[in-house]
């Protein structure tokens, strides 16, 4: 007899915490014009707050439609949410900032384990930016609001699985954003290297 959806799901939560070692971000050394960006550990799974040149933050998570954006978390979603590959959602909020621990704490209203901060080039966020913004706005419907998690959802093209998950693709941002990443990538456990911050001016 097949094992039911909850046993599943147990099953593939364990492989990936056994696996879930630390996934270690080094931001890139010598940035010429620094903005502020975060990854906000939210226990399980994580999003991406960064720096908009109006002084708020946006603030991103990639997940799961039926779970994350629906709210349907019964344990037949959950297991189809890490077994199958299932339609995906990007979230997008815009935030009052600055993008700081405290600014961070205030305007994100939903539980926070640790909040990371990195300094990376501007240009790499505004491409970043653009890019998400791109798909997050070449959705034909509404946006599906969902203030429990403090997001507005649009479809993403990309499957959800646990192979491509939500700290999976976070770590692709970090990368977009001239970090460098080493470790497992599926499970919410990160490490920081001290930034370099901005390049010393060399002027004679």
């Amino acid at each position: 007899m097949a094992d039911p959806p909850s046993r599943l799901l147990a099953t593939a939560l364990a492989a990936a915490a056994v696996a879930g070692c630390t996934t270690r971000i080094a931001p890139p050394d010598d940035v010429a014009d620094p903005a502020t960006v975060a990854i906000v550990d939210h226990g399980r799974h994580a999003s991406l707050v960064v720096e908009a040149p109006d002084a708020t933050m946006l603030r991103y998570a990639y997940g799961d439609r039926q779970w994350f954006a629906l709210r349907r978390t019964g344990a037949v979603e959950a297991s189809l949410a890490v077994l199958v590959p299932s339609p995906s959602v990007l979230g997008r909020r815009r935030l009052p900032g600055p993008v700081t621990e405290a600014g961070i704490d205030r305007a994100v209203d939903v539980s926070i384990e640790e909040i990371h901060l990195l300094t990376v080039e501007s240009r790499n966020v505004e491409a970043l930016v653009e890019r998400l913004d791109a798909i997050f706005f070449a959705a034909s419907d509404p946006p599906i609001v969902n203030d429990v998690y403090g997001l507005d959802f649009a479809p993403h093209p990309v499957d959800y699985s646990l192979a491509h998950n939500s700290n999976v693709v976070v770590a692709g941002w970090l990368e977009a954003l001239g970090s460098a990443v080493e470790g497992p990538r599926l499970w919410s456990n990160w490490h920081v290297s001290p930034s370099a911050g901005p390049a010393p001016d060399r002027t004679p």
